[in-house]
């Protein structure tokens, strides 16, 4: 059952967000050159165990990475196509535990690898509270999953009443709308990462390389990553317009207004944000940014 469930979830789920994983490597391996890249891992690591701050940056980031797994779940077992995995339901609690457990620990492999390195380090630098804090944390984070997952399925059957809010205001949604709808209705989490990963990563390449000077390269490099920030809504956009949007084909809209509703919905998600760096000689690329 657990080859089934890495196969039907895990793999599903490093598949969607397989630009997201892209991009993160590329940040981590491909900014700095080849003589530099143990000392710049070294001197993260370093940085997030040293002080408070630190940890705390690298806890959110994990605790964001850990909800937007829950919710990628919590999609996918309320489709007809994943039915099946509420036969673990039918086990006892400790079975099922350890299987949603096992999972997990599968769909948090970047994470886990991650702590490696962080044990490694600590043990080296004697952070040893640190280190107290990092274990805790990652059990905590995968216990936690893995107890959502379980009560989610075994007790999936009993329906939350809705109380609607003014169910008679209803408002009519533009054709060309409807996928920015459905990342505001059904993918709020994604968008608001994206945005957020797309300014820190813009940033954080500027302070990396503050000390290099009037270096086009340097903003390219760090537009790059903010746009990169943006291919897993892209991807979600284009799986949407396949999976529920097929039906279109058949209306009578010609390919010129098809066009301009993506051009229209591209522009939106990806619309440049007004930033000012310290990146005097670029003139034109001074104060625009994709964010």
């Amino acid at each position: 059952m657990l080859r089934l469930l890495i196969n039907s979830l895990a793999k599903e789920f490093y598949q969607q967000h397989a630009g997201f994983f892209l991009m993160g490597f590329y940040v981590l391996f491909g900014v700095v050159e080849p003589s530099q890249l143990i000392s710049y891992h070294k001197s993260l690591l370093l940085a997030g165990l040293s002080s408070p701050v630190g940890l705390a940056i690298v806890f959110v980031s994990w605790v964001l990475y850990c909800v937007k797994v829950h919710y990628f779940i919590k999609q996918k077992l309320a489709l007809a196509q994943y039915k099946f995995i509420n036969e673990v339901g039918t086990l006892y609690k400790s079975p099922q535990l350890k299987l949603w457990l096992a999972l997990y620990c599968v769909i948090l492999l970047p994470i886990i690898i991650y702590v490696l390195a962080l044990i490694g380090i600590s043990v080296y630098n004697r952070f040893f509270l640190s280190l107290i804090f990092i274990l805790a944390v990652l059990v905590a984070l995968a216990i936690g999953l893995s107890f959502l997952s379980y009560r989610s399925v075994t007790f999936g059957f009993l329906k939350e009443e809705r109380h609607q809010i003014n169910p008679y205001i209803k408002v009519k949604r533009p054709f060309f709308s409807w996928p920015l709808f459905y990342l505001l209705n059904e993918q709020p989490l994604m968008l608001l990462m994206c945005k957020a990963l797309s300014l820190f990563f813009f940033k954080c390449m500027l302070w990396m390389f503050a000390d290099v000077g009037h270096d086009t390269r340097v903003l390219l490099v760090a537009l790059l990553a903010s746009v990169l920030c943006h291919a897993v809504l892209v991807f979600t956009l284009l799986k949407f317009e396949i999976s529920y949007m097929n039906f279109s084909k058949s209306l009578p809209i010609s390919t010129y207004k098809r066009l301009l509703g993506w051009l229209f919905t591209l522009a939106i998600h990806l619309a440049p944000s007004r930033q000012f760096t310290n990146m005097q000689p670029i003139k034109n690329l001074q104060k625009i940014y994709c964010w």
